[in-house]
């Protein structure tokens, strides 16, 4: 099986560490990630990554 494309919705490094070991798996298929074309699901990385962004710099512990 071909790994799936990342797309701009989905080139968050948090979303792109989870959805790795998934294509590495072998179980991945691309009409599995039909919900990415959700506004919905487009809108959520938005704000994880807007939120990485702001938070990158906060001391971690």
């Amino acid at each position: 099986m071909s790994t799936p494309t990342l797309t701009s919705a989905t080139a968050s490094p948090a979303v792109y560490s989870l959805l790795s070991t998934f294509w590495a798996s072998g179980y991945a298929d691309a009409a599995a990630f039909a919900f990415e074309k959700l506004p919905v699901y487009q809108k959520a990385i938005a704000f994880a990554d807007a939120v990485c962004t702001l938070t990158k710099d906060f001391p971690r512990g």
